[in-house]
C-alpha cells in the first residue's frame, strides 16, 4: 500500500510514528512543516521503497533515522533547510537508487558518505550555494550515472576539499 500525508500541517515526526502500518511501499510526506524526525520515527516500514520529505522545513536528520529502510529505493529531502548530512546517514540503504538532496543549505559532504550505496545511480545535490565536497565523498561509487551539481561549484575549485 501507499500513504500520501503531503500537504497537511505536520511538524514533528515522533518516533514509531508509523509503527502499525506496516508494509506500505510509497510514503509522500512532502509540502508539510516538518521541522524534526525522531529517530525511530520510519521503524517497522521494512518495505518502503520511497519516501518523500521534499518542500519541509528539515534541518537535522539523526544518523539512525534510516538505518531500518534497508528496501529504500528513492529518497528525497529536496527543498528543506538541511546544512549538514552525517557520514552514517546512508550506511545502511544498500538497495538506494536514488538521492536528491538538491535546494538544500548543505555545507559539506564528509568522505565516504555514500560509501555503502552500491546501486546509486543518481544522487542531486544542486542548488547548494556554499557546499563543500570531500573527494573521498563519493568514492566507491561504483553504479553511479548522474551526478547533478549547480554550475556555480565548478566555477569554484575550492569546493572540492
Amino acid at each position: 500500500g501507499d500513504v500520501y500525508l503531503n500537504g497537511n500541517r505536520l511538524k514533528n515526526i515522533t518516533n514509531n510514528f508509523f509503527y502499525r502500518l506496516g508494509s506500505i511501499d510509497i510514503l509522500n510526506l512532502e509540502s508539510n512543516l516538518i521541522e524534526t524526525i525522531e529517530w525511530a520515527a520510519f521503524r517497522n516500514l521494512d518495505d518502503l521503497k520511497y519516501i518523500h520529505l521534499g518542500n519541509n522545513s528539515i534541518s537535522f536528520l539523526d544518523d539512525r533515522v534510516f538505518s531500518s529502510l534497508m528496501q529504500l529505493k528513492h529518497l528525497n529531502l529536496s527543498f528543506n533547510q538541511l546544512t549538514f548530512i552525517g557520514k552514517h546517514l546512508f550506511e545502511r540503504l544498500f538497495n538506494l537508487e536514488v538521492i536528491d538532496l538538491s535546494n538544500n543549505k548543505l555545507k559539506f559532504i564528509e568522505e565516504f558518505t555514500f560509501k555503502n550505496l552500491q546501486v546509486v545511480e543518481s544522487i542531486y545535490l544542486s542548488n547548494n550555494p556554499d557546499i563543500q565536497i570531500d573527494q573521498n565523498s563519493l568514492a566507491a561509487l561504483e553504479s553511479i550515472e548522474n551526478i547533478f551539481i549547480s554550475l556555480e561549484f565548478f566555477n569554484n575549485y575550492n569546493n572540492i576539499k
